[in-house]
């Protein structure tokens, strides 16, 4: 790719850049998803990194902070000791 690339957080006005982007290569536009993604960014709950090739939008990632990730993480373990335990409730009512 040649050209000059800028990498920069995310505006407002590229939430309908990107989803166009998206709707361009056949795949259902992501307004929601990029809305919300801008207003977590707004409140520090994410980061949204654009990248601009030739001053076009041409991508985004999008990154949590270290806290977030951890706090996902228990959230994920604790859905699945939750549903280990259902499970082991169900087998027991089973065998009884």
């Amino acid at each position: 790719m040649k050209g000059n690339a800028i990498i920069r957080k995310m505006i407002e006005s590229d939430i309908q850049h990107l989803s166009q982007g998206f709707i361009n290569q056949g795949w259902p536009g992501r307004e929601e998803n990029l809305t919300r993604y801008f207003k977590e960014q707004e409140s520090g709950e994410r980061e949204v990194l654009v990248a601009e090739v030739e001053s076009a939008v041409a991508g985004y990632i999008t990154i949590f902070p270290l806290l977030n990730m951890v706090l996902l993480q228990k959230s994920i373990q604790n859905y699945q000791i939750s549903m280990s335990l259902s499970l082991f409730k169900i087998k027991v009512l089973e065998i009884s």
